[in-house]
């Protein structure tokens, strides 16, 4: 029931968005603006990329990041946009716990899938800078299929025996999985930031050494929002928490800032290499760790260098070339 009296619910987390106080119906117009800012923003980015397409491969898989980020905040805010008006109009709506259920879990679950493709992303840059063999897309489609058959099972066990109040008791698994889950993807991005950041860090190119830490820096991030994530999860699932701080951790924190930083990173467009010595934007240089088609036996050259090898090179002229070349 949404309006101006509390709900009753099996689902907590029902009764903490529904519950009655002035302060819970200023935070749904929040999260209904904050989901909307961020899924315009999405899509003027993507729009952008698709409109100066380069030729590096490295551009498809933030194409489908963005794709994915909007997707998802176009369900959270229309959802919460719902909310907010039926609460603003004073009007008692009747929902049931398995339709609340599926609005919910299904938002979470495109979120995970979103951050899933950034990892895979990540993991991919890495790989091939390595010189190995990129990780395939396979793996992707595992992932994904492995995270919706599980809530598939628990929509079934949810609505075969909701009358005996399993909901709750689905609930609690859901929060455990979803915690679980989120911290899982947590450290797989600060692991493969940090292994991209020990690759580039020492680098002779100031600019590929601060986007190593740049990018180590939005993991990090990353990494603490997921956590109050799982943290706000699990105490939803073992203890009581106040309805406010549980919208504003659950959404806002560990939702739309974790996806605002990403888009940050992803707001320069990637640009073709014109030439050995030119310097790229920091997300679009092929030497750039943040490009998929890095390749380690050609390092980047700043400016000072480039100079300083071409004075030298007539006494060593085979080695150096190998630079300039």
């Amino acid at each position: 029931m949404v309006g101006n009296s509390t709900t009753n619910n099996n689902l907590q987390i029902v009764n903490y968005i529904t519950s009655d106080n002035e302060a819970n119906e200023v935070l749904l117009f929040a999260c209904a603006i904050c989901y909307t800012v961020m899924g315009v923003a999405a899509a003027a980015l993507l729009t952008n990329k698709i409109r100066t397409a380069s030729p590096i491969r490295g551009e498809k898989p933030q194409k489908l990041y963005l794709s994915l980020l909007i997707l998802f905040a176009t369900f959270r805010s229309s959802f919460f946009w719902f909310l907010a008006i039926c609460w603003a109009r004073g009007k008692l709506m009747q929902i049931s716990d398995g339709v609340w259920f599926i609005m919910l879990s299904l938002g979470s679950d495109l979120f995970s899938s979103t951050f899933i493709m950034l990892l895979y992303y990540w993991a991919k840059m890495y790989h091939f800078s390595k010189g190995g063999e990129s990780i395939s897309s396979v793996l992707i489609l595992i992932l994904n299929a492995l995270l919706y058959l599980f809530q598939i099972s628990e929509y079934l066990l949810f609505f075969y025996d909701s009358a005996r109040a399993t909901g709750r008791v689905v609930e609690v698994f859901f929060n455990i999985f979803t915690a679980c889950f989120s911290l899982s993807l947590g450290f797989g991005l600060l692991l493969y930031s940090w292994k991209l950041y020990f690759m580039f860090g020492k680098s002779t190119s100031r600019t590929l050494t601060h986007g190593a830490r740049f990018l180590s820096s939005i993991a990090g991030i990353c990494m603490i929002c997921f956590l109050v994530r799982a943290t706000v999860l699990m105490t939803d699932a073992w203890i009581l928490i106040s309805p406010d701080a549980f919208v504003v951790l659950m959404f806002i924190v560990s939702e739309v800032v974790p996806s605002c930083l990403i888009m940050w990173v992803f707001r320069k467009p990637l640009a073709p290499l014109t030439g050995p010595s030119s310097i790229q934007p920091l997300l679009g240089s092929q030497n750039s760790c943040l490009n998929a088609n890095y390749d380690p036996n050609k390092p980047a050259l700043d400016h000072a260098t480039t100079r300083k090898r071409k004075r030298i090179k007539i006494g060593r002229r085979e080695e150096d070339l190998r630079y300039i070349e």
